[in-house]
């Protein structure tokens, strides 16, 4: 008799203990004996190779009498250790349990989540490997156009003017390239660490250190506190220098420059600080927090707009002393102390006309000219030469009165005029009307 749960051709089904009792063990042994010689294998290789247990119930007297099996006992077919009845794939292959769809969901949303932040991540990177990249690309454009500066014209020219035949003199030589050898040796050794640093950039590469020497841009100062002279020095000695002009049109000269204006190299060093900043700001933006380059792009970036404060401040004090300086030429010498003092700002000049018939483009001589500054209001007669030599007096002084002692009203009734006290002022147009009231209410004068 075959066992009850079993397969007729498993190889792997373990013996099954004797359930006879005394006198029936012919009965029993039929219980085990093999299949017939022709028994099907094709239903034995189709079934999984899972290997079973079969557990004996325990026999009770009460429901076996020992006189007989009225029926075989129940088996309870039991996986073995390491097997699994979960779902199978179509080679056999165990997926074990599935998740319930909630679960499947949630853990969807997650791979969907990471595969985004660290899109974002690389995207990120990229960014701060480009602005490094093209720091470096400004970098060497710009020591390129240094080095055209002092190869072309400063060091020639320097030689030259201690020749029989100067090109320049050594002073005009200096009020126009100024300290651009000392700037282009600074950057040059700057370029080099950079190019250094360059040639093994990768995410964990940090260029803050490197920025944080920057230090040497507070030198750019004398360059760019004279940066408005040495244009002007430039621009009068190309048109009434002739060996300057010649020396201009040289095809070495005009080829070095590749046809651009000497004037567009001479502003680089002014244009060169801004950009720094502006790409210190971007490499701190694409740099994740937790970088270990992020805290001293931070400080270098602190530094670099601090330096670009001091030198935006310190340009506009040098503006401000030459213009005061250039105010007070126009008068007489003596005049000279009361012009000049501490503290004294630049703000607005121009022609004010008591009345409405004397306004003119080309104002008669003897007419109204007045300066104004953050501290007072200087009033002035123009003289016949008035703008035709700046470097004779054309401007006789008349009064100063401190803008703390006065009071100005925008007359609607009237477009071109505006009040200064009692008195009624027109303005050459409706814009420098505009100007003027700016700039009185800028200087502190009390508007009624």
């Amino acid at each position: 008799m075959q066992a009850k749960g079993t397969h007729a051709g498993d190889a792997t089904t373990r013996a099954i203990p004797s359930l006879t009792v005394e006198g029936e063990e012919d009965t029993a042994a039929s219980a085990t004996a093999p299949p017939p010689a022709d028994a099907s294998h094709e239903d034995a290789e189709a079934e999984p190779d899972t290997e079973l247990e079969l557990i004996e119930p325990p026999l009770d007297s009460a429901d076996h009498p020992q006189h007989g099996i009225e029926s075989a006992p129940a088996l309870m077919v039991v996986p073995s250790p390491g097997t699994s009845t979960g779902p199978q794939l179509d080679g056999g292959e165990d997926v074990g349990e599935m998740p319930p769809p909630s679960m499947r969901k949630r853990s969807a949303a997650m791979a969907a989540l990471k595969e985004e932040l660290e899109g974002k991540r690389a995207l990120k990177f990229k960014k701060r490997s480009d602005t490094a990249h093209e720091l470096l690309k400004i970098e060497r454009s710009y020591v390129e156009k240094l080095s055209i500066m002092c190869e072309v014209f400063v060091d020639p020219l320097e030689e030259a003017s201690t020749s029989d035949e100067p090109i320049l003199t050594y002073t005009q030589l200096m009020d126009i390239f100024s300290c651009v050898k000392m700037i282009r040796k600074m950057n040059a050794e700057f370029l080099e660490r950079l190019e250094s640093l360059m040639n093994t950039w990768s995410e964990e590469t940090c260029i803050g250190p490197l920025l944080s020497t920057m230090g040497f841009l507070r030198d750019y100062s004398a360059y760019i506190n004279t940066y408005g002279n040495a244009l002007k020095v430039y621009t009068n000695l190309s048109r009434e220098c002739k060996p300057f002009k010649e020396y201009l049109s040289k095809p070495h000269v005009r080829k070095a420059m590749k046809r651009d204006d000497l004037s567009s190299y001479l502003i680089m060093p002014i244009q060169q600080i801004p950009r720094y900043e502006m790409l210190a700001k971007q490499l701190l933006k694409y740099t994740p927090t937790e970088h270990s380059d992020y805290a001293p792009l931070e400080e270098a970036s602190a530094l670099i707009h601090t330096i670009a404060e001091e030198m935006n401040e310190a340009k506009k004090k040098f503006d401000n002393v030459s213009k005061m300086f250039d105010v007070s030429s126009r008068f007489e010498p003596h005049c000279a102390p009361m012009i000049l003092t501490e503290n004294r700002e630049y703000i607005l000049e121009g022609f004010l006309f008591s009345r409405s018939r004397y306004i003119s483009d080309s104002p008669p001589r003897k007419s109204l000219y007045f300066f104004l500054c953050n501290d007072v209001l200087l009033k002035a007669k123009t003289r016949h030469n008035f703008g035709e030599d700046d470097t004779l007096p054309d401007l006789d002084f008349v009064r100063m009165v401190p803008t703390e002692e006065l009071k100005f009203h925008n007359t609607e009734e009237y477009p071109l005029a505006f009040r200064i006290g009692k008195d009624l002022w027109y303005c050459q147009s409706k814009y420098k009307k505009k100007l003027w009231l700016k700039g009185l209410a800028s200087a502190g004068v009390a508007e009624w």
